[in-house]
């Protein structure tokens, strides 16, 4: 049988023996030549811990075994929690991170050698962010964030704000929070602005000292937006700066039924008339406020977007019409061949067929090789202006012409050479890409063709330093692109430069050039659902234009220098294409505006206006996003250059998107979509497209943006409580005596009696399956038992009948009983829902903390859990687990954590190896089927391991009464067992755990027990002892923290 594209091409992945992966290999082919394949090899290497220390990419890796100075794509050192102490990517350079003993950043260093340092709380607070400072190179410390948090006092209270981060200084000036609901969304915020000239350095100690830098106006250049929400946190009204209002209405599913806009001149206009939804929950119908319908169908076995149709229906008053009409054919993975448009007419121009159609073709690797359409036949090779558009829409056959655009890639996937051909209009030409010998850097070959000279044209960051030859682009300290200058004059220069808030979020763009000889401005703030644009010319005030955005709509009003040929308050419906893209335009009255159609990587091959008016207020094309006068894209957290089909700098998140940091989507633009400039989602973007975005219309999300902990000291959200509080009072009465006695001797008993009988339940089970039953069985009393102490203390000072009183406490606390025997479904259930409605890594993390709380687990154990998704998280995502994978590895691993800290008294070290056991398994299993349950087996296991290592250490004589006594005296005093046959207990549970919940990820993988009960023969001869070593670093990582919180808590 002849060899195909596709056939013997797996992916074969090696493992070591700890079932780390050191080697995978692919095999590539193209299309062009199927009888050709290129095997590719990435190479790992990690600590004896298990984390990875060296990473290479085919490419990279070739490089290096040429010249083994050539830098790995990402060399990391860990400390023994696993926490990245320094990074060197050959992308982005070198950094380096302190943390201190809860695991949040103290000092760090990033790759332009530019140092920051955290400061916190005093220890005896909650230990909250306080600063952050910064020094550049040559450059003094300056003070760029402040955070103020809430009091206790009535005010706050009123309005919730207790323990909030109620005002925060950033880098683009001050946002304070002023209204919280009860689920911690932000009510009211307000945002005030630094004056453009003023840099953020937050000097002083008090909040006087600081507004010193709005230049003595605290209360100009504030804009403030106010939202309400329901009792499920779904917003319900959202007021802007300017006083429009966004009003949103769901249906008893929780979905968007309908939304209306209300500007602050005007009446309320209906935007969102009405939606449908199929039982997978994606968008069928959507009736707008202009009256165009949309309607998607679906292929029944797949669930992708089979045709997407927008028209005036036959009610419409300016006549029924198709506007719009996409059917998409598909590869069996959901690669999308081709998109065709029955809305638009077959044309035949230069002995050509010009159909309103595009056919793409991909390699092994699924990365587009070729691309047909249509054009504008009067386009030309220009790399980054803008094309004129065709005004009006011309019926002519000589208008569009065929073009094919191919698509070269070096073996690091790098893209180094964009093909296009139009023989009808002769317009061929082709744009090529110098990559650098050591790294991914690359840059057009007008700017060099010797891969040596590349670097020079990026910092050691990874940030390019010019757009094209002569336009020189400028960073902040942050990395953040602050300037562009596309043409440089000894007097006035032609510039752009933008202000970012703390979260990199884009807040101000200002724009100037030279018109002839008259210097013009224009200066863009971007606001919750708001833009305000203003332009002058010279010092006068030449436009002022708002434009409120709502979904897939905007309103253009003018304060003033309304354009004649636009009618005012403009309301333009933008309807996407199946990448997002703003594919077509239309008014209040379902007349098209502008119709634009554009090549797979970015840039415009097809545009239609009404008028040249009009077609100057279009901001928003590829992608959904904002195309700026540089010719570059704004994702959010870098900018895409579409003529080299890159971004212009290394991925801040480093690799959690692919070892090459530069790539775009994969180079699959056809089916991956990347929102902000982070990670890329990939596969089926087509129903994503159809289901969720609703022809551009994202469904409101009501997330707080900026006054939640701060991401960067996530391990230590929920701080284990260690400390001792000692009470120094004493009440001398016989009920105050028997308080202080009774009370820990009692709870003493109880633990006690309760790990006796749990052992002596464990003891006479047969089967690993009866140990995990009966563990569920503990969980489930501990948890109910915990609740109904709740009940108890709150029913008995609500003055209720003792039948009563003991009904609902007995109700609680088997209702409380019931969810602790089946957290494992019901999380494991949740945290496939969580995977639909979030991404992987906030899905991951919301997954661990769902199966720690239905475990019973306490905050101590949330925190363990969340500090092994945080190092697990990362793993997966590089081993290339879907996102329903690594949600359902953290609901296990949170799982995992909370069953130990229930049955064994919240023994937090023992949940931190039951975790890590469970984050192993994780990594090791080879499907998803596999994993599930691996949380009640890590957690048995460890539970079995701790029992069986307190036998041990009573065998060695490690367990004496004079040892025993003192050993009791501290568990009591710090819920810690800090006695020295612990290391013993630790090392036995760290065994059992890993040890377990490997051969059980494995055997079920396999179906072939007796292959891993005999697992020594076929390891290495130090295999063993490796795994060993591994577990037992684990383990004295998690003893040595909890070791030194407890040595705290008494200092």
């Amino acid at each position: 049988m002849a060899q195909t594209l596709y056939s013997k091409t797996p992916s074969v992945v090696v493992m070591d023996n700890r079932g780390l992966n050191v080697r995978t290999v692919q095999y590539y082919r193209h299309p062009d030549t199927v009888d050709f394949t290129d095997e590719r090899i990435s190479f790992s290497q990690y600590t004896l811990a298990g984390f990875p220390e060296r990473i290479f990419s085919p490419r990279q890796y070739d490089l290096w075994k040429r010249d083994n100075s050539i830098k790995p794509d990402r060399a990391s050192i860990q400390s023994l929690s696993g926490m990245a102490l320094r990074t060197e990517g050959a992308d982005d350079g070198v950094a380096a991170a302190l943390n201190d003993i809860a695991g949040r950043p103290v000092i760090s260093v990033d790759a332009m050698g530019v140092k920051r340092r955290y400061l916190y709380e005093e220890n005896h607070l909650a230990g909250r962010l306080l600063s952050i400072t910064e020094q550049a190179p040559d450059q003094e410390f300056s003070v760029v964030e402040r955070f103020v948090w809430s009091g206790n006092g009535e005010q706050e209270k009123a309005y919730n704000l207790v323990g909030t981060c109620v005002s925060r200084y950033d880098t683009a000036g001050r946002e304070e929070c002023q209204s919280v609901s009860l689920l911690g969304s932000p009510l009211r915020i307000t945002r005030q602005l630094l004056p453009d000239d003023i840099e953020a350095d937050w000097q002083g100690n008090t909040p006087n000292d600081w507004n010193t830098l709005f230049s003595g106006n605290v209360s100009g250049n504030s804009f403030t937006t106010c939202m309400t929400a329901d009792v499920t946190g779904a917003l319900l009204i959202q007021t802007d700066a300017m006083g429009n209002q966004l009003r949103y209405e769901y249906d008893r599913a929780g979905q968007l039924k309908s939304h209306w806009l209300t500007s602050a001149q005007g009446k309320e206009k209906n935007i969102i008339a009405s939606l449908t939804y199929s039982a997978a929950g994606q968008t069928l119908t959507q009736k707008d406020g202009n009256g165009i319908l949309t309607t998607n169908l679906y292929e029944q076995k797949t669930q992708r977007l089979s045709e997407s149709r927008v028209e005036r229906p036959s009610d419409h008053p300016s006549g029924a019409t198709i506007l719009q009409n996409f059917h998409y054919k598909y590869d069996p993975v959901g690669n999308v061949v081709s998109v065709y448009d029955h809305a638009q007419a077959v044309r035949y121009w230069r002995n050509q067929k010009i159909s309103p159609e595009n056919q793409y073709t991909y390699d092994s690797f699924y990365q587009l090789v070729s691309a047909t359409g249509r054009e504008m036949s009067t386009l030309s090779g220009s790399i980054s202006s803008l094309p004129s558009p065709l005004i009006p829409v011309s019926n002519g056959d000589d208008v569009y012409t065929n073009y094919i655009r191919r698509y070269t890639y070096d073996r690091g996937n790098n893209l180094t050479q964009i093909q296009h051909n139009a023989p009808g209009s002769r317009n061929n030409h082709a744009t090529s890409l110098t990559v650098s010998s050591r790294n991914n850097r690359a840059v057009l070959s007008a700017f060099t063709t010797d891969p040596e000279q590349v670097d020079t044209w990026f910092d050691a960051g990874g940030h390019q330093t010019s757009l094209l030859p002569g336009q020189k682009l400028t960073y902040n300290q942050r990395g953040e692109l602050s300037q562009v200058t596309p043409v440089s004059r000894d007097t006035e220069m032609d510039e752009e430069w933008y202000r970012y808030n703390e979260d990199s979020q884009r807040l101000v763009k200002v724009s100037q050039y030279l018109n002839g000889n008259t210097q013009r401005k224009a200066r863009t703030v971007y606001l919750p659902g708001l833009e305000l644009r203003t332009m002058f010319r010279g010092n006068t005030l030449n436009e002022e234009l708002h434009i409120i955005t709502a979904g897939h709509v905007r309103l253009l009003h003018w304060v003033s220098g309304q354009p004649a040929e636009i009618e005012g308050d403009q309301l333009r419906y933008s309807y996407s294409n199946f990448t997002g893209s703003s594919a077509m335009e239309v008014d209040e009255a379902g007349k098209v505006i502008s119709q634009e159609e554009y090549y797979p990587y970015g840039g415009t091959s097809i545009w239609t206006v009404r008028n040249q008016t009009e077609a100057a207020y279009k901001f928003h094309r590829y992608s959904g996003k904002e195309r700026d006068a540089t010719g570059l894209y704004y994702y959010g957290l870098r900018y895409y250059q579409p003529w080299a089909g890159r971004w212009l700098s290394a991925d801040p998140g480093g690799i959690i998107d692919g070892l090459n940091m530069f790539s775009m989507v994969h180079n699959n633009p056809v089916n991956g979509v990347d929102s902000d400039g982070g990670a890329s989602l990939m596969s089926n973007v087509i129903t994503l497209i159809g289901g969720i975005f609703n022809n551009g219309f994202s469904l409101p999300s009501f997330s707080r943006p900026s006054f939640s902990w701060p991401s960067f000291s996530l391990p230590s959200f929920s701080r284990p409580s260690f400390s001792f509080d000692f009470d120094f009072s004493f009440d001398f009465s016989p009920v105050g005596v028997v308080k202080k006695i009774a009370g820990p001797a009692i709870k003493f008993v109880y633990k006690k009696a309760y790990k006796k009988l749990l052992n002596y339940a464990l003891s006479k089970a047969k089967t690993e399956q009866q140990k995990r039953n009966i563990i569920r069985g503990f969980r489930g009393v501990s948890v109910g038992v915990g609740v109904a102490v709740a009940i108890a203390g709150v029913v008995s000072s609500a003055g209720l009948a003792i039948p009563v009183a003991v009904g609902v406490v007995a109700a609680g606390g088997a209702i409380a009983g019931a969810v602790g025997v089946f957290a494992g479904p019901i999380s494991r259930s949740l945290s496939k829902a969580y995977a639909k409605l979030f991404r992987g890594r906030t899905a991951a993390h919301l997954s661990t903390a769902t199966g720690n709380f239905m475990a019973g687990g306490s905050a101590g154990s949330a925190a363990v859990a969340h500090g092994v998704t945080s190092v697990n998280d990362p793993v997966l995502k590089r081993q290339g687990r879907t996102g329903e994978y690594r949600s359902l590895a953290g609901a296990e691993v949170g799982i995992a954590s909370g069953t130990v800290s229930a049955v064994l008294n919240d023994d937090l070290v023992k949940s931190g190896i039951a975790a890590s056991a469970a984050a192993m398994g994780s990594q090791v299993s080879e499907s998803q089927k596999a994993l599930e349950g691996v949380g009640d087996v890590a957690a048995t296991a460890a539970i079995e391991g701790a029992s069986a290592g307190r036998k041990l250490a009573k065998a060695l004589g490690l367990r004496s009464l004079t040892a025993r006594a003192a050993e009791t005296v501290a568990e009591v005093a710090t819920n810690v067992d800090i006695s020295p046959a612990s290391l013993i207990e630790n090392s036995s549970t760290a065994i059992y755990a890993h040890g377990k919940t490997f051969l059980h990820v494995r055997t079920g993988d396999t179906n072939n027990f007796e292959a891993f009960r005999n697992i020594e023969e076929t390891l290495p001869a130090d295999g063993d002892a490796g795994w060993l070593s591994g577990a037992l670093e684990n383990v004295w990582g998690w003893f040595s923290w909890s070791r030194n919180q407890n040595q705290e808590s008494f200092a």
